[in-house]
């Protein structure tokens, strides 16, 4: 329909690009020229960029998230992820035909491939068409102090790698102190690959804010089914959520996209610390005045 949109910035010099069997995209980046432009308009190169590294083949996934941490090499990298504002990531694949389809497939913050050690805190993630935080194998995550809304499909995503499903590597991760509210009544909170839990992949899950703001939904009944153990009860029995509350966390103007904290929200009783939402933009955090 001729609408343009970024899906990455790759920097350098992409001088090519191919859309791999696997659905990804590969870019052909030369690292990037320092340009001189002549009186005609003609460019030509005279060095290598100032901020040059290598040339390299670079692999952009279409489909994860507004912000990707990759795991590959199985080893934890100490990343923090703080004090984000995502709004309505979409997803974008490939159909038969070569045309890009979007809406499709996307997390706001997607922990990929063994991605271990990273820290997502005091972010606001909201209105993505999977979920607000995945993450694919890894361990000793911490999700902490999140704002997390209207995820289409489900909240917060845990998802075993296939081929390790012996040797457990998601596992001994951190959810607690997040405020959790959607709207889709099938949509999960807690959401795991079906017959694919095991208890060791949370160490912790508690002190957590959860609601539902799509009408009336009674989410203490055993009929509900919104964690990988089916309802609430059972998730609280195993030992996971048991001083975590339900109640509507009273934010600041929903109606017009804020969803910061009103000063009276009951999740500040629970250790919820406020998000500097005055200080993220798209120039990056401002940090301390």
């Amino acid at each position: 329909d001729g609408r343009k949109e970024i899906v990455a910035e790759t920097g350098g010099g992409p001088n090519g690009a191919a859309i791999g069997p696997d659905g990804k995209c590969y870019v052909c980046n030369n690292g990037g020229f320092k340009w001189h432009v002549e009186p005609n308009g003609n460019r030509r190169s005279i060095a290598q960029s100032d901020d040059y590294s290598s040339g390299r083949i670079e692999r952009v996934d279409l489909d994860t998230g507004a912000i990707e941490v990759y795991g590959g090499d199985r080893k934890p990298t100490g990343n923090i992820v703080r004090y984000n504002r995502i709004v309505n990531s979409v997803g974008l694949k490939v159909d038969d035909r070569g045309h890009f389809v979007t809406p499709v497939y996307s997390w706001g913050i997607y922990l990929d491939d063994w991605c271990s050690g990273v820290t997502i805190h005091g972010n606001i993630i909201v209105g993505n068409v999977v979920g607000g935080v995945n993450m694919h194998g890894g361990w000793g995550n911490l999700v902490e102090n999140n704002i997390l809304v209207d995820g289409q499909r489900r909240q917060f995503s845990l998802a075993p790698i296939f081929s390790d499903l012996q040797s457990t590597t998601l596992r001994d991760n951190i959810f607690r102190r997040n405020v959790v509210a959607w709207s889709e009544r099938t949509a999960a909170v807690i959401w795991c690959r079906p017959r694919r839990w095991y208890p060791e992949i949370l160490r912790e899950c508690d002190h957590n804010l959860y609601h539902f703001r799509g009408g009336s939904l009674d989410l203490e009944s055993p009929e509900i089914d919104v964690t990988p153990l089916g309802s609430l009860q059972r998730w609280r029995d195993a030992g996971f959520d048991r001083n975590s509350v339900i109640a509507d966390p009273l934010f600041t103007d929903p109606a017009a996209g804020d969803f910061t904290l009103r000063p009276e929200s009951p999740a500040y009783e629970m250790g919820f610390q406020p998000i500097p939402a005055d200080r993220i933009g798209p120039e990056g955090f401002e940090g301390e005045r």
